[in-house]
């Protein structure tokens, strides 16, 4: 029981000790405070009002010594001559509502109340309207992207000194310059700085749309362009197709020299037809000159008939039989191509003699091949039998001869 009271009574007297030495901290971080106070070192007399409140917040009279302890009011005074009113707002409010202040503290606490009041009313007219220029630039600055975006730019985008690219990125720095000063101006409650803000996003702004106008002009300028470039590249397509139709009929089945060529042709055809007009005039060019490159290669490829097969070609189609039959039978032809040809032109000469044996005059090959459709037949016969052989164009050929090959065609032995 005694050791019990003699804990007691050591903890009642450390407790007496240490309780003005806790109520003497805030004592004298306001006693310092307000020393800073006189000597208007406004920021060290806020730091340690702001220390003494955090110890002891509530104001009163007679405190241990002090006649008035109001610290709100004097951290008041002390932010708003710093420039921070919005923190010297709140502390007047707070000392307003505790009290504890003489009949000049509280006129004095009004005027500055009201003064901070006036400056954060007009800093925060001069933010919005300042805001509103920011916001109306980052509209223009968004519809400038836009036509950035557009595929037909990606070129033009940087052509000229100073190019789009250009303004449009110095546009952007000197609104993002804006932001931040409007930002800081807002911390300040300077409405001088929140105006000047606003006058450099306005700035920025015309800028803006002086290039929106000058980015939409070119995008127009290259749509139409890409349009016309877009007309001649289908034209150019098209003959191409023709041009492979041509020589895959004519030529199947095709050497492997004028395969590989009609294959890169192909592609090149493939790519120039999946152009739109959402490419630009440069790409829609570069893929016109691809097609020509390829289309010249395939016909460097394709090698023309001998000189006799065309004779004898020219013989058949002006209907003379028999230098058709006289031409090629002088001829010395190697190439496996050739000979399938001739092996055909052969045997339609043959059957339009037999045509013309039924009509008015016999021409002199005529005469030797008295059976001429016989003679038509074997050769065909030979034709279709070739490895490489060549089927007759309906272009070319009458609808007599073309019926007479399908005739030999189907009635050929199988293997």
């Amino acid at each position: 029981m005694e050791v019990r009271f003699r804990r007691a009574a050591w903890l009642l007297a450390l407790a007496i000790l240490a309780g003005p030495a806790l109520h003497a901290d805030y004592r004298d971080a306001y006693k310092r405070g307000l020393d800073a106070f006189e000597g208007k070192r406004w920021e060290e007399a806020a730091r340690l009002l702001r220390q003494a409140i955090g110890e002891h917040p509530e104001a009163g009279a007679g405190i241990l010594g002090m006649r008035r302890y109001t610290p709100h009011y004097f951290l008041g005074v002390a932010l708003g001559e710093e420039g921070d009113c919005r923190g010297a707002v709140d502390a007047f409010d707070t000392a307003e509502k505790q009290g504890k202040l003489s009949r000049d503290e509280l006129r004095d606490l009004g005027q500055r109340r009201q003064t901070c009041r006036g400056r954060m009313q007009k800093s925060t007219d001069a933010v919005a309207a300042a805001q509103r220029e920011i916001d109306a630039t980052s509209t223009a600055l968004a519809q400038v992207a836009a036509v950035e975006s557009s595929p037909l730019m990606r070129d033009a985008w940087r052509e000229g000194s100073p190019s789009l690219a250009a303004r449009q990125e110095a546009a952007a720095n000197q609104l993002a310059a804006a932001r931040a000063q409007l930002a800081r101006a807002d911390r300040e409650l300077d409405a001088d700085k929140a105006a000047e803000a606003g006058r450099s996003a306005q700035a920025a702004r015309r800028e803006l749309e002086s290039l929106l106008a000058a980015a939409t002009a070119r995008r127009d300028e290259l749509q139409a362009e890409a349009q016309r470039e877009l007309a001649t590249l289908h034209k150019a397509t098209e003959d191409a197709r023709r041009r492979v139709a041509s020589v895959s009929k004519t030529l199947a089945p095709l050497p492997a020299a004028i395969a590989k060529q009609t294959a890169r042709l192909q592609e090149a055809i493939a790519r120039a037809g999946a152009a739109d007009a959402g490419a630009s005039p440069a790409e829609l060019r570069r893929l016109q000159e691809a097609l020509k490159v390829s289309l010249r290669e395939l016909q460097a490829a394709v090698k023309p008939p001998p000189d006799e097969l065309q004779r004898a070609a020219a013989s058949y189609f002006a209907g003379d039989y028999d230098a058709v039959l006289s031409t090629l039978s002088a001829a010395k032809l190697s190439e496996t191509r050739a000979v399938a040809h001739a092996c055909l032109l052969r045997a339609a000469a043959l059957h339009g003699l037999h045509l013309t044996q039924g009509g008015l005059r016999l021409t002199q090959a005529a005469r030797e091949q008295p059976d001429a459709e016989q003679a038509a037949r074997e050769q065909l016969r030979r034709c279709v039998t070739s490895p490489l052989a060549v089927k007759p164009l309906a272009t070319v050929f009458p609808p007599s001869f073309l019926a007479l090959y399908a005739e030999v065609a189907a009635a050929r032995p199988p293997g």
